[in-house]
């Protein structure tokens, strides 16, 4: 096994199953032609979503004909199964009959991701305690909480008995990056966080949340791109599996000036997928925070 834990004939392996068999196996019903059930709205018989093998990619996929949405094998799975992208390898793998060893915890992480712990009890902070937070976000880390608050939650956590209040992001584990005033860690199984946008190839990457919120800040809007959120440069081998499988075709770069954020840009570079560096924009400054707070 490679260190990038699969081959490039197991990606294509996964990403070339059918898709009408996974459905079925799910437990969703072919209702005519081409159309299931749909396993993203309450109403799963309203004939809207069409599976069909694309013509060129010799890929299944699937569209909702309300919304326009598509999905390939991997992000269907990713998404109706809340698996990560390395669970839903597996998952696809083991569908198509064949089984690959999951290695321990402990071997998946090129180094431990800062302060990781179990997740705790918690729960939705108080009215005051928010108004404390978005006061952290904005006066503190220039950020706009009006456009963080869809992407955040404000929760409490319980830590030796104690409650304390912080900001939680997800990641595709169902663990969380969780910052305030004086604690910056991790609860629960650290991992990436993926975004995606409809049927989008274009992709913006990220080291931290800070970093993702401080750009939409700064630009004033949201990306209309897919975002991956490494929430760690450890977990940049996953990054570089997610992209490949999910077919990226341009990918814009917005990691550290350091010596990491470098490496995992050179890295990054070698994916043979057009990349810009977009890290130009906060020349001078060690990150896309440092720049929106000192600028």
């Amino acid at each position: 096994m490679q260190n990038n834990r699969f081959t490039p004939q197991q990606i294509e392996k996964a990403n070339k199953t059918d898709l009408r068999a996974l459905l079925v196996e799910f437990g969703f019903i072919k209702l005519s032609n081409s159309l299931f059930e749909n396993p993203f709205r309450k109403e799963k018989s309203s004939n809207s979503f069409s599976v069909f093998e694309h013509q060129t990619q010799n890929i299944w996929i699937a569209k909702d004909l309300s919304s326009g949405r598509i999905w390939n094998v991997m992000t269907l799975t990713m998404e109706y199964k809340r698996k990560s992208f390395v669970e839903a390898m597996y998952f696809l793998l083991e569908f198509n009959k064949e089984f690959v060893e999951q290695p321990k915890e402990d071997n998946f992480f090129l180094s431990k991701p800062h302060f990781n712990q179990p997740l705790p009890n918690h729960k939705e902070a108080t009215d005051k305690q928010k108004n404390n937070l978005n006061y952290y976000l904005k006066k503190e880390r220039g950020i706009s909480p009006s456009l963080a608050r869809e992407y955040i939650k404000y929760q409490q956590y319980e830590i030796k008995s104690k409650w304390y209040y912080g900001l939680f992001f997800s990641n595709d584990s169902e663990g969380y990056a969780v910052r305030n005033k004086s604690f910056k860690g991790n609860f629960g199984k650290a991992d990436v966080t993926t975004i995606l946008y409809k049927n989008s190839s274009l992709w913006v990457v990220f080291e931290g949340f800070i970093d993702f919120l401080s750009a939409i800040t700064h630009y004033k809007k949201n990306f209309k791109a897919n975002i991956l959120i490494l929430n760690s440069t450890s977990h940049l081998e996953k990054a570089k599996q997610i992209l490949k499988s999910l077919a990226a075709t341009k990918i814009y770069t917005f990691l550290d000036n350091d010596k990491a954020g470098k490496e995992a840009t050179n890295e990054l570079k070698k994916l043979s997928i057009q990349l810009i560096d977009k890290s130009e924009v906060y020349e001078g400054f060690n990150d896309f925070n440092e720049f929106l707070t000192k600028k």
